[in-house]
């Protein structure tokens, strides 16, 4: 992966784009396929959110520092979203993105600044 953020169009095929990227950036770095199936559903899920939810240009970045992948997605949206405290409903269709970040990630947060956020996540090897 490119040392700088690798800019994602606003359309479907982003999400797909994404888990190319970052399961080459991965397995390049000899990243379990496990460690690499998680990083590929995260940051699916965040990318799809950063779609339906924010607003302006969405951000790809990917760090490995030794044995911790660190996943970046940004969008042009200041709001931070809101992890729900539980589960949807079975027959809700959203809702669930956050969760399984929150579940799969060893650590995940959010920073906010003048042109935005970014939603990132850690896996470890």
């Amino acid at each position: 992966m490119p040392d700088s953020p690798v800019e994602l169009p606003r359309d479907r095929r982003s999400p797909q784009r994404a888990r190319r990227i970052v399961s080459e950036a991965l397995a390049c770095r000899s990243f379990p396929e496990r460690a690499i199936e998680d990083a590929i559903l995260l940051v699916s899920e965040l990318v799809t959110n950063a779609l339906m939810y924010g607003t302006g240009s969405i951000a790809l970045a990917c760090a490995i520092d030794g044995d911790i992948a660190r996943i970046e997605v940004s969008d042009g949206d200041p709001t931070p979203p809101r992890a729900p405290t539980t589960a949807p409903d079975a027959d809700e269709g959203t809702g669930r993105g956050l969760l399984i970040v929150d579940r799969v990630a060893a650590r995940w947060g959010v920073d906010v600044g003048e042109r935005g956020k970014t939603v990132w996540f850690e896996l470890g090897r």
